[in-house]
């Protein structure tokens, strides 16, 4: 009998590989609710710089959204607080970037198996086709 000790690739590899850092518990929620500022604050990574929430803006992203791909959704127009910030042409949702306060709400409450908004700073604001 041989006593050479065999490693499998796999086995052999993995001491190759890059151990990943632990993941961090997430924060409890505050008592009064949910807050898009704070989710995000805390999925920051450390020293990564977060813009404030007065400079956010949301884009819809037509190939997750319900609307766009035919059914009928208008949710998000629906549900957001400030008037005529979401536009709804030919039953499709397009936000109006002047009037958007950049709160949150329509991401909260929209029904798409994938979110179909997403936020981002202003600057970064990319025009949907």
């Amino acid at each position: 009998m041989s006593s050479q000790v065999t490693l499998s690739r796999r086995a052999f590899l993995g001491f190759l590989r890059k151990k990943e850092e632990p993941v961090r518990p997430p924060e409890p929620a505050p008592a009064e609710g949910f807050s898009l500022e704070a989710f995000h604050a805390a999925r920051a990574r450390p020293g990564a710089v977060t813009a404030p929430a007065s400079r956010m803006t949301v884009r819809v992203r037509p190939h997750l959204c319900l609307a766009w791909q035919g059914s009928f959704c208008s949710t998000c127009s629906e549900r957001c607080p400030v008037e005529g910030a979401i536009a709804l042409e030919l039953g499709r949702p397009r936000v109006v970037e002047p009037r958007c306060t950049g709160c949150g709400l329509c991401i909260q409450v929209c029904p798409a198996p994938l979110n179909a908004f997403e936020l981002l700073p202003s600057s970064q604001q990319v025009s949907a086709p």
